[in-house]
């Protein structure tokens, strides 16, 4: 009974058209009117460039976290900074959130602390046996940490703002086309004088062309952007704890006074230091 009626259907929708041509979206979009085909243009661009975004911040999260094994890997087998920020530099790390901020927080160590530079060559630094740095210089070492993990995570939500955009005003703009397109289509029937469907349709059918591209367009952009918001949360979590460790780690160094124990017997004790 089921199969009977929707043969029948199928038979007289097919035998509604001239020819009994089946329905194609390039034929109906061939007679659209310039109204809708500048807001398909529109919601193309649109598409593409959200495309393009959810692409690039794939590819960015897949990056982060194969780079991040390996900085961890370095950050837990090497025993001292000077170690961790020359395999860094080796590895070409910077762009890893935690290297970027192991790396700013070795620097600013090493000028608060004043350690001398190696007169042949600028960019190495040789630490003294113990950095000695004043209590009022981790507060300048905390805000350098600090300001560099939020550029770190504002290069991570750079342009999703786009995705949030186009997912909000891509299905009005599909509808402000499909708006245009029936008026386009009440003034044919105007002009023609005549009400038959076979007047309406075609034109309202092109101008709903513009609704479904629009949300053709949001859907995807919805989906990333809120996977993407996610992921980036989780990311600004790690790094927040990655920073606060890495803060009290220079905080118990400098809470240990070298004089009471050797040098030797310290770096014995603690699983990594700040000599070299």
């Amino acid at each position: 009974m089921i199969h009977w009626v929707w043969s029948s259907t199928t038979a007289t929708l097919v035998g509604a058209i001239p020819g009994g041509a089946r329905w194609s979206l390039v034929d109906l979009l061939k007679d659209a009117g310039m109204e809708v085909w500048t807001v398909l243009v529109i919601l193309l661009i649109f598409s593409v460039v959200s495309w393009a975004i959810i692409l690039s911040k794939g590819l960015l999260l897949r990056r982060f976290r194969r780079e991040s094994e390996v900085f961890f890997e370095i950050y837990e087998q090497q025993p001292t900074f000077s170690a961790i920020y020359k395999e860094i530099e080796e590895q070409s790390l910077h762009e890893n959130p935690f290297a970027a901020i192991f790396v700013k927080g070795y620097r600013e160590l090493l000028r608060i602390s004043k350690a001398p530079v190696h007169p042949s060559n600028p960019d190495h630094h040789r630490e003294p046996a113990r950095l000695t740095v004043e209590w009022t210089g981790l507060e300048s070492l905390e805000r350098a940490v600090r300001q560099e993990g939020a550029a770190q995570l504002h290069r991570f939500e750079r342009t999703l703002s786009f995705l949030a955009t186009t997912g909000s005003t891509a299905p009005f703009v599909g509808l402000f086309g499909t708006v245009l397109g029936i008026i386009r289509s009440f003034h044919e029937i105007g002009i023609r004088g005549s009400a038959s469907l076979a007047t309406v349709a075609p034109g309202i059918s092109e101008a709903l062309v513009a609704t479904a591209a629009g949300l053709a367009a949001a859907i995807p952009a919805v989906v990333a952007y809120n996977f993407f918001v996610q992921r980036i949360r989780g990311v600004a979590s790690e790094v927040d704890e990655f920073t606060t460790e890495f803060l009290n780690l220079v905080a118990r160094q400098m809470r240990t006074a070298p004089s009471r124990r050797s040098p030797a017997r310290s770096a014995q004790a603690r699983p990594k230091t700040l000599q070299t």
